[in-house]
């Protein structure tokens, strides 16, 4: 069997980012009970045909334990969309139909493997917000297969969505408003701006200063005094360029 890669990117895959395995060595560890995720690399590991080849997907299971040839699973955000409503199984099952099992959110490895082995009788198998997963003994049928999935789903999403509406209102600053709204947003004092420290604001940027005197940017990292206000605690860069 052929898997692809842990952490291969299948936009730019290649041939060996997909290891050969010995499918016998994985089919018999289904009889078993339970696994840790530790035990199970190393079991799937073990039965790599090129012991250095790259290290199988975590999901090497899951795909060994369906008696398919060919098995497809993508993590599609229009099915991820569909599981992360409230009633993710009734919507799935409005979307798709009922060809489609619906398996709650399990973690990757060897319990959830097996539970998607045990439901190769239906069309493909929905994971709640993980993605999903498909089979045909054609790789074109089950390429296609995801696709139309896909696509239905997205478009029931698409239907069904509607946009949050919330009422705003919103008003202009300008000019002398604009600049004491910022200095207070940013938690300098509300004197003048003569008195008051201006260091979080991007001199560049900041127009004028009284008298259109513009700070230069080592000026205004100048780390001297606090200015007049108590309440700050910030460098003035106003008062060092008076000194």
């Amino acid at each position: 069997m052929w898997v692809k890669g842990s952490g291969a990117d299948m936009r730019g895959s290649i041939e060996t980012d997909y290891p050969a395995l010995r499918l016998a060595e994985l089919t018999a560890l289904r009889d078993r009970g339970e696994m840790t995720d530790e035990e199970m690399t190393d079991l799937v590991t073990r039965a790599l045909m090129d012991p250095g080849a790259r290290r199988p997907s975590i999901e090497t299971l899951l795909h060994a334990f369906l008696p398919f040839t060919h098995i497809d699973h993508v993590h599609a955000d229009a099915i991820c969309a569909l599981t992360n409503h409230a009633e993710g199984e009734r919507v799935t099952r409005e979307a798709l139909g009922d060809g489609f099992a619906y398996v709650d959110w399990i973690r990757p490895g060897f319990e959830l493997s097996k539970i998607v082995g045990d439901l190769a009788h239906y069309e493909g198998v929905v994971l709640a917000h993980h993605g999903l997963v498909t089979w045909a003994e054609d790789s074109r049928e089950c390429y296609q297969r995801t696709i139309d999935v896909v696509d239905a789903a997205r478009a029931f999403v698409a239907e069904h969505s509607h946009q949050p509406w919330a009422a705003t209102s919103a008003r202009r600053y300008a000019g002398r408003e604009l600049e004491t709204l910022l200095l207070h947003l940013r938690g300098a004092s509300l004197t003048p701006v003569t008195e008051c420290c201006v260091s979080m604001i991007d001199c560049e940027k900041l127009p004028t200063i009284r008298n259109s005197t513009r700070l230069s940017p080592v000026e205004s990292r100048a780390q001297t005094t606090c200015c007049a206000s108590s309440r700050c605690l910030l460098p003035c860069p106003i008062r060092a360029l008076r000194k």
